[in-house]
């Protein structure tokens, strides 16, 4: 199994030259569109993100917005792997904010030792600011990803 190749690809737990990662989920999850990465293995983030990684070199936390939305992604536990296992994910818009917590099983790796598929349990709330209205809801989904290498 190939090791960490950059830094920037270790915060995403991603070994091996990796060029993309492309995720599908089958419930409605928040979850970063498309990771790519040029040839030396720094992310081509969005402009705005910013980045934490814990004393291990893994994600903590990240922060970023698209369009009119802010999202926070925390990283609450991670495997002995280095594998989140437990994250906050919360979205704010001009309505209100939305907070997921999740917890991941890996199921499914490729050849690089990459998870390809993962079932994720979650809780959803929602809150409007305007109405006081919130609503909680609670399901599992599967999450799988496409990874391209160079």
């Amino acid at each position: 199994v190939p090791a960490y190749t950059s830094d920037d690809r270790k915060a995403f737990s991603l070994k091996g030259n990796v060029k993309s990662v492309t995720p599908y989920a089958t419930a409605e999850l928040h979850i970063l569109e498309n990771i790519r990465f040029d040839e030396n293995g720094k992310w081509k983030k969005p402009g705005g993100t910013t980045v934490a990684r814990n004393d291990e070199g893994f994600l903590k936390s990240l922060k970023t917005s698209t369009g009119d939305q802010e999202i926070n992604i925390t990283c609450n536990e991670h495997d002995e792997n280095g594998l989140p296992t437990s994250l906050t994910v919360k979205t704010e818009d001009q309505f209100g904010e939305t907070t997921y917590k999740e917890t991941y099983t890996y199921t499914e790796f490729d050849a690089q030792g990459n998870w390809t598929k993962c079932t994720v349990k979650f809780t959803k709330t929602y809150a409007n600011w305007d109405t006081d209205y919130e609503e909680k809801t609670k399901g599992s989904a599967t999450l799988k990803r496409s990874i391209t290498y160079f």
